[in-house]
């Protein structure tokens, strides 16, 4: 039986874009705070971002660390592929500061209104004015899969691996909290699937 071939590679790149969608989403905070954000997230799954009173750091490994500043609400807005992380506090004059998740939080002078939004892998930090809304860039928006459980979903950051960042409302508790969505790895059923319509279409172009 001939094959048409545009419609087996169709097929099987319907197959690859659906499995891509599927995500476990994750609330990274676990509601401790009656509202929470992620901003960045690296290629190892640490993720930085803020909540009531206090910005945190997570690690898939150690889990949630809480930064405190005893003047207020402070926030990690950017991490890099070393660790290292930027943010912002109001501790007058100094506002900005640097962090790696088992280190104190290193105070930087700040003369100006800006404030750290995201540092380089060589250590090249970038600022932003504040008080700016965020909506989330369109292109991520368009990746999200529903979420049984959540609504308003705003992607913030992806990493290499796919793992997407952001804020969305957690319907339990009708409050805002920090989400972790992880790609549902390809079932071994239609990877095999997958192997089997490509032998097909070369098959249908002899």
């Amino acid at each position: 039986m001939r094959l048409h071939f545009s419609a087996l590679v169709g097929l099987l790149l319907l197959s690859a874009s659906a499995s891509a969608s599927n995500y476990n989403i994750f609330d990274i905070t676990q509601s401790e705070w009656s509202w929470s954000y992620a901003y960045d997230i690296n290629d190892a799954g640490q993720i930085v971002g803020e909540a009531q009173n206090s910005s945190f750091f997570y690690d898939p490994i150690g889990g949630t660390r809480w930064i405190v500043f005893a003047s207020g609400d402070s926030s990690l807005t950017g991490i890099n592929e070393l660790g290292v992380a930027v943010g912002f506090a109001p501790e007058e004059p100094y506002r900005n500061f640097t962090v790696e998740y088992d280190t104190t939080p290193e105070l930087i002078l700040s003369a100006s209104s800006s404030v750290f939004s995201s540092i380089s892998d060589s250590g090249e930090i970038f600022s932003s004015s504040r008080g700016a809304g965020y909506s989330g860039p369109a292109d991520l928006l368009a990746l999200l899969s529903p979420a049984p459980g959540w609504s308003n979903l705003v992607p913030t950051s992806i990493n290499n691996s796919g793992q997407i960042v952001g804020l969305g409302t957690l319907l339990s508790s009708g409050r805002t909290q920090a989400f972790l969505m992880t790609p549902v790895p390809l079932p071994p059923t239609l990877y095999l699937f997958g192997i089997g319509l490509v032998g097909l279409v070369k098959l249908a172009r002899r």
